[in-house]
């Protein structure tokens, strides 16, 4: 069983982690979701439409899908205007952190709130 001297540094690690939104990590989640979304314009190209899901990517259009360095470290994809259009945002682990999202071609948007 743990006690509470070796659960802290634990707990401290696992915080800071979930926290670190910094200039460079966001940056490197931009530029993964860009290969993302590149890979969606592809499919698009070909299917005259946005995938249902990130997986059918692969492996035509991608070998994995990078994912972002901040949040969840998971990529959260919705489809609308009856799969014309995308959404691709970072997935959160609480409401307070910032929002990280790309839209179609529109490119990205970071709402620190």
């Amino acid at each position: 069983m743990f006690t509470r001297l070796t659960l802290a540094p634990l707990l401290l690690v696992l915080f800071a982690s979930c926290d670190n939104w910094s200039d460079a990590q966001v940056a490197e989640t931009k530029r993964r979701g860009d290969i993302v979304c590149r890979a969606i314009e592809a499919y698009r190209a070909r299917n005259g439409k946005v995938p249902s899901d990130l997986k059918k990517l692969q492996p035509d259009f991608l070998r994995e899908i990078p994912q972002p360095t901040v949040g969840k470290r998971a990529w959260t994809y919705e489809t609308y205007q009856s799969g014309q259009s995308y959404n691709l945002s970072v997935a959160i682990r609480r409401e307070s952190e910032p929002l990280l999202q790309a839209q179609s071609a529109e490119g990205w948007s970071y709402d620190t709130k």
